[in-house]
């Protein structure tokens, strides 16, 4: 195999057809790496997902298929920069690049794995200015981290045919999406992670489906890339219980805040955390018709006050809150002003954006924060 590319876009390709690579399980730590007429395909197969990247008006000089560690070629691509790139395989298994006065050579594996791309077959639904990328964005940060309940690190998508859903949740707080994409009726878990990362470049959605209609995957393409990777069983909290309606009324106090100026007090008060507190507790009050927030500890204490603040109702006292928990809702959503909606100091947080967007946090107060 020999070709001419670009070396920036055979950096970008092995990047993200790298982002599912499995470093301690060698099998799936492989990419393979396919010329043919003037395109190179570049492959990985993970445990539950597999990425492909197929880039056109390749300079083939010699058409072949190799396969190398893909741990390997992610660090000798990511400094390629924009020179022209040559690649070639020779007899004695070894893949060589040579960029400039750069040269690298790997070696590459005895037998060049056969990449069998699966079929598609499911309802696919077209995605106008990047929606799951936006969706993903609003909700992944809500998701567990802990492997010991599988169904939360996921998260969570459903369809009624008008539109497609997107909700995750932790236990101690939830995000919920809802965006104007029809088509499908159904639901499905799919890993956080993996819908995070593969959204970047996807501008088509396909549920894939078993004979019965039942999801069985989920495919992303894009930008020259194609995405699958295999569903998660299992049976999701309902999070309605815990999810208000976002038009419901009645809430004895509703801050409507700048949601920069909140964004950048909590970073500050963050920036305070000389205990290196896990859950760092941020005060809430109203100080003369602004919002205070404030940190307290034994080694470093702040304070901050946001003007840009418009009160509806009254408390004695407003919520202690997780500083990374309130940073995160005030940050997955790109809009000016952000309506905080407390019912009293113990009960969760309700975040919520104007009447026309679908979009809804819940963060559940600190309440032993000595």
């Amino acid at each position: 195999m020999k070709l001419l590319i670009d070396g920036n876009r055979l950096r970008d390709a092995v990047k993200h057809t790298g982002l599912i690579l499995d470093r301690i399980n060698r099998e799936h730590n492989m990419m393979t790496l396919t010329a043919t007429d003037d395109t190179l395909t570049i492959d990985t197969v993970g445990s539950e997902a597999r990425s492909r990247a197929t880039l056109d008006d390749v300079n083939i000089l010699e058409p072949g298929a190799v396969t190398v560690n893909g741990s390997w070629l992610q660090a000798l691509t990511a400094n390629l920069g924009a020179s022209e790139t040559f690649m070639r395989t020779d007899d004695t298994n070894a893949l060589t690049l040579e960029t400039g006065a750069r040269r690298a050579r790997m070696r590459t594996a005895p037998d060049t794995l056969s990449v069998n791309w699966p079929d598609q077959e499911g309802v696919t639904i077209p995605l106008p200015d990047h929606e799951i990328m936006r969706m993903a964005d609003a909700v992944w940060h809500a998701h567990a981290t802990n492997q010991t309940r599988p169904v939360l690190t996921c998260i969570h998508l459903s369809g009624d045919g008008e539109t497609i859903t997107a909700e995750a949740t932790d236990r101690y707080r939830a995000a919920r999406i809802t965006l104007p994409l029809s088509g499908w009726t159904g639901d499905l878990l799919v890993n956080a992670d993996w819908l995070k990362r593969m959204s970047r470049d996807a501008d088509t959605m396909t549920i894939l489906t078993n004979q019965n209609g039942e999801a069985t995957g989920l495919a992303l393409s894009g930008g020259g890339y194609q995405d699958t990777t295999a569903v998660t069983a299992g049976d999701y909290p309902n999070l309605d219980r815990v999810i208000p309606d976002k038009h419901q009324d009645g809430y004895p106090v509703e801050l409507d805040v700048n949601r920069a100026m909140m964004s950048n007090s909590v970073k500050y008060l963050k920036s305070l955390n000389m205990e290196n507190r896990e859950a760092l507790p941020i005060g809430l009050a109203m100080d003369g018709g602004q919002l205070a927030v404030s940190l307290s500890g034994d080694d470093s204490s702040g304070r901050d006050l946001i003007a840009d603040v418009t009160v509806t109702g009254g408390l004695a006292d407003l919520p202690v809150v997780n500083a990374g928990y309130l940073q995160d809702a005030l940050d997955s959503y790109p809009t000016d002003r952000i309506r905080l909606k407390i019912t009293d100091p113990v009960k969760p947080v309700v975040f919520t954006v104007d009447d026309d967007t679908d979009w809804v946090q819940v963060v559940v107060p600190l309440r032993d924060h000595s």
